[in-house]
């Protein structure tokens, strides 16, 4: 067998303690392995990635309705993340099989720092299609990514409707728009020196229902090689008459390597607010991502949130390693 692409393999160890100052203490680690292997024709490979999650306690410390933990899941010794084929032509690349929107959708630099789960997946798109392919579950999926130029590229994943643990059988590999519709994500992306700026839409077509959103990631001063500070805009918007979350938006800043410039610590606070029917919830988060060794970080959040006229607090300290 002549195999044409290099094989690789790559281990993430996420692990957090979180405390809700006063209530119970939460213990929630996510193991992850991802690889890649070469196939025998040129541009094809087959690529996975594995999830473990365990958390101590079933139920979140905190009531919060984004979620100020974005690895915490329900129990699973293993699940598929992503499991297909790919096939790279030139500026195209194409995959089908299994596949979750975080591997592809809001995994920008700055927008990746967070801990809250909805400064990533927006809850315009985890609250108002609850079943879709979103952590810790997958889909079967058709996913295309064009690169027109260095500045611009789109992508575009066409899921199964309905998102299934792979506890399920076989039932969580079918295709089936009848049954369980079909759900599409699309995304234009402009990047340039210093940041980049995306717009992108969801449609359902169980209820003909749709999100659309944009996101801004800049930076705008440097101070010597290795120091320097960004910011960062999110929005998102979603029918007010077919939806529980209509509206989210976000606003945060990035300072890089003003603790420690050789290791280009990060020092990041975002405000998110997510509109629902009938009340509204704020997230501040203030976070700090130092690297303590080759492959290891140490990150503290901290958590200030507003549900209604209702005021909780959470603290976590989250230790990340890749091998």
């Amino acid at each position: 067998m002549n195999i044409q692409a290099q094989n690789d393999y790559t281990v993430y160890y996420t692990t957090e303690v979180q405390t809700g100052f006063g209530r119970k203490v939460q213990w929630v680690n996510l193991l992850e392995f991802e690889g890649s292997v070469g196939l025998w024709w040129k541009g094809g490979s087959f690529d996975f990635l594995t999830e473990t999650i365990y958390q101590v306690h079933k139920e979140p410390i905190v009531s919060d309705m984004m979620t100020f933990s974005n690895i915490e899941a329900y129990n699973q010794w293993i699940s598929p993340f992503l499991l297909g084929i790919s096939q790279k032509i030139d500026s195209l690349k194409l995959f089908f099989g299994l596949r979750n929107m975080n591997e592809d959708y809001f995994t920008h630099p700055y927008t990746s720092l967070y801990t809250n789960s909805s400064s990533g997946v927006y809850p315009t798109i985890s609250m108002n299609h609850l079943y879709c392919a979103n952590y810790p579950l997958s889909a079967m999926c058709l996913h295309l990514e064009y690169v027109f130029s260095k500045k611009f590229s789109i992508k575009n994943s066409l899921y199964n409707g309905i998102a299934r643990p792979i506890t399920d059988g076989w039932i969580s590999l079918s295709i089936n728009p009848a049954r369980d519709g079909v759900f599409n994500m699309t995304e234009l992306k402009f990047t340039h020196s210093k940041g980049v700026a995306t717009v992108g839409g969801v449609y359902s077509s169980k209820g003909n229902n749709y999100v659309l959103w944009t996101n801004r990631e800049q930076d705008f001063f440097s101070c010597g090689d290795k120091s320097k500070i960004g910011g960062i805009v999110q929005v998102s918007f979603a029918p007010a008459s077919k939806n529980f979350c209509k509206n989210y938006f976000g606003l945060g800043f990035v300072a890089t390597g003003f603790v420690f410039p050789k290791t280009k610590d990060k020092i990041a606070i975002i405000t998110t607010r997510g509109g629902f029917t009938g009340i509204a919830e704020s997230d501040t988060e203030l976070t700090w991502i130092c690297p303590i060794a080759k492959g290891w970080s140490l990150q503290p959040a901290f958590h200030f949130i507003k549900t209604g006229n209702q005021w909780n607090n959470a603290g976590m300290l989250r230790v990340n390693y890749k091998m």
